[in-house]
């Protein structure tokens, strides 16, 4: 009997891989809060909440999570095919890394300036917001590390191999390019939906994401470019140097100051260029 894969990936398909990783993902936070709280490692009950949004477990469940979907994902679509070849982590010249860096880093300022005029329309409630800047705003080594850890490393190699590097490629045999780009982005949004303001720019991300991915034909651009714009904010905080609307904690929504929005945009757009049509996005596709 002839075997049924490849299998296509269809929309639903793709929404259910993505739904399955979301409760993975937060079943692992509960039981990794559990655990630790029967072992009495710190104290449980009413802090249980912040300790499951500590950075070490989130990252730690967003891996298994995501590592889990992953695994069930390759067993039912293609069972056959080497994870290098499922998730498109197909080399690239390093210099197309290092330009993803920069494109990170600078694009990180018109997405934050898009979530604070999308948090003119969803506000942030104020508590959250004050945890939203705690978490890149560690005041101790220990913190740092864990931040870095959950932020810079497990986030974007985990959520890169799955929007782009599973779901995206599946839809695109299945659905074409297009398609394949505006449903992956719009997932990738929804998974951010926690904080309403930051759905849009999570979306636009996702679609800049997907076009580097798949012009390079390697999810290693797409994954080093998530990583420097979740370190953007670790690296240009607000101890080192203040800059308001980007780093600094505002009870209500501050702009992006223009030098620093208009720099960003216009380094992060040559970066994008330079990526999409430079020679390393061809070479890069042939190894």
């Amino acid at each position: 009997m002839k075997e049924p894969w490849p299998r296509t990936m269809s929309a639903l398909g793709a929404c259910t891989i993505v739904a399955l990783a979301f409760v993975l993902m937060v079943t692992w936070q509960q039981l990794l809060a559990t655990a630790v709280a029967m072992v009495r490692i710190i104290p449980f009950g009413r802090d249980g909440q912040n300790f499951t949004a500590e950075p070490l477990f989130v990252g730690v469940a967003t891996a298994l999570g995501i590592g889990c979907s992953l695994w069930i994902g390759k067993a039912w679509y293609d069972p056959n095919l080497s994870w290098r070849n499922l998730l498109m982590l197909n080399a690239v010249h390093v210099r197309a890394l290092i330009i993803s860096v920069v494109f990170g880093i600078s694009f990180q300022f018109p997405l934050t300036e898009l979530q604070n005029l999308c948090e003119r329309i969803f506000p942030i409630e104020l508590a959250q917001k004050q945890a939203l800047f705690q978490l890149v705003s560690p005041t101790s080594w220990p913190k740092m590390v864990t931040t870095v850890f959950a932020l810079v490393l497990i986030a974007p190699v985990f959520e890169e191999l799955l929007f782009r590097g599973f779901i995206m490629t599946r839809l695109y045999k299945s659905s074409g390019r297009f398609q394949a780009l505006l449903l992956s982005s719009a997932l990738f949004g929804l998974c951010h939906i926690r904080v309403l303001a930051a759905l849009i720019p999570a979306c636009i991300a996702g679609v800049f994401l997907g076009m580097v991915a798949l012009r390079s034909r390697s999810t290693w651009p797409s994954i080093t470019a998530h990583a420097a714009i979740n370190a953007a904010p670790l690296l240009l905080s607000e101890r080192a140097f203040a800059i308001p609307g980007f780093n600094t904690f505002d009870a209500t929504a501050q702009h992006v100051p223009l030098p620093f929005l208009m720099g960003g945009s216009i380094l992060s757009m040559v970066a994008l260029v330079v990526l999409m049509f430079g020679a390393d996005s061809e070479q890069s596709g042939e190894r």
